[in-house]
């Protein structure tokens, strides 16, 4: 199912205006880790906390679970195309 079938399928949501540039990058700031296309369009911001306490109360993630779970999105469009290339190879077998 395409993004724009998705849309039309589930009603209101509008379809991407335009797709995001890879690649992305990671960046680090003192309280987040953020994502960033290749026309610095902000993806994401993932928000941690290094003090347990405050962590609880505020609900974020570690600094280094931040930092995996980030690393983790920025790998998405390289995934994708993987699995859009295992799925052609799949259909030109079958």
């Amino acid at each position: 199912m395409t993004s724009r079938q998705a849309c039309e399928h589930y009603g209101n949501m509008q379809p991407p205006s335009k797709p995001f540039r890879q690649p992305w990058k990671l960046v680090e700031h003192e309280e987040s880790f953020r994502i960033l296309d290749a026309g610095n369009t902000v993806l994401a911001t993932i928000y941690h906390e290094d003090e347990p306490g405050r962590r609880t109360t505020m609900r974020r993630l570690s600094r280094e679970d931040a930092r995996r779970f980030a690393s983790q999105v920025v790998k998405l469009p390289e995934l994708l195309d993987e699995l859009k290339r295992h799925r052609a190879e799949r259909d030109a077998t079958a």
